[in-house]
C-alpha cells in the first residue's frame, strides 16, 4: 500500500510509489474534469448562464462535444469516488470543492466560502480535503481506477 504524508503547504507526496494505485493527484484531476462537467450538462447548472450547453459564446461544436458528447457512466463512477470518505463534512468539502465553472475553469466554491459555511479554518479544510483525496486513494479498487 503506498503511503502518504502532508507538508506544510497542504501538499501530499507519495512516501512508496504504486504503480496500481492512483495517487491523490490524479484522483483530484479526475474529480475536477467530473466537476467541471457537471455544469456543462444540459438542465444541470443553477443558472443558465453557467451551462455551456446554453451559452451564446460558445461555439456550436464545443456546445455539443461538452454537453452530449461526455460518457455519462464514466462521469458517474467518477463522482462516486467521494462516497469512500467515511467523514461527512470532508465528503462535503470535496464535492463543493470539486463544482468548476466550465467557461472560467473557476472554483464555484472558495476556501473561503467553504470555510464560511462549514465553520472551519481554510488550513482546517484544506487539510481535510488532501486527508480526503487520501481516504479515496486507499480505499478505491485499482481495477475500478483502470475504468475510469
Amino acid at each position: 500500500m503506498t503511503n502518504y504524508h502532508y507538508n506544510t503547504d497542504h501538499h501530499v507526496t507519495s512516501v512508496k510509489p504504486s504503480a496500481m494505485a492512483p495517487s491523490p493527484e490524479a484522483i483530484k484531476e479526475k474529480l475536477f474534469w467530473a466537476g467541471s462537467l457537471v455544469l456543462s450538462l444540459k438542465d444541470v447548472a443553477p443558472k443558465p448562464s453557467i451551462r455551456l450547453s446554453f451559452n451564446p459564446h460558445t461555439n456550436h461544436s464545443q456546445k455539443l462535444s461538452l454537453a452530449e458528447g461526455h460518457d455519462g457512466d464514466k462521469l458517474d463512477r467518477t463522482l462516486a469516488l467521494v462516497t469512500l470518505v467515511k467523514d461527512p463534512l470532508t465528503r462535503k468539502i470535496i464535492n463543493s470543492r470539486l463544482i468548476i465553472n466550465p467557461l472560467t475553469g473557476r472554483h464555484i466554491y472558495s476556501w473561503q466560502r467553504i470555510s464560511t459555511f462549514t465553520g472551519l479554518s481554510v488550513s482546517s479544510i484544506k487539510s481535510r480535503f488532501l486527508k480526503g483525496l487520501v481516504e479515496i486513494t486507499r480505499s478505491i479498487n485499482p481495477q475500478e481506477w483502470e475504468k475510469l
